[in-house]
């Protein structure tokens, strides 16, 4: 999407798909939390940021970022019965468990 789109190419991004976006200098706080401080035990977490955007807000706000047209982003809506729409995240047993709080910069 992002390639063809950053050459003027309109492409579509979804309204009605949502994800929990998390910075990678917090995913590299935890991780390096995790490896020094955390006994071996096979514990799942869940690591979503505290956002729940959608495909569309994902991308404009990436193309904002980087100075890209934005009017090129089509908004649509997911159709396919297959495809889940809302995958989110609750993160809070690993902010409880590392005690980090995920604080954009």
């Amino acid at each position: 999407h992002f390639c063809a789109t950053r050459q003027g190419q309109e492409t579509t991004f979804f309204t009605n798909e949502y994800r929990s976006v998390v910075s990678v200098q917090h995913v590299c706080r935890v991780i390096d939390f995790l490896v020094t401080n955390a006994p071996i035990r096979s514990t799942i977490f869940h690591m979503g940021g505290p956002w729940r955007v959608n495909r569309l807000e994902m991308a404009q706000a990436v193309f904002a970022y980087l100075g890209y047209d934005t009017s090129v982003l089509i908004p649509a809506e997911q159709t396919s019965p297959t495809v889940p729409l809302d995958i989110t995240m609750n993160s809070t047993r690993l902010e409880d468990f590392t005690k980090l709080k995920h604080e954009p910069e």
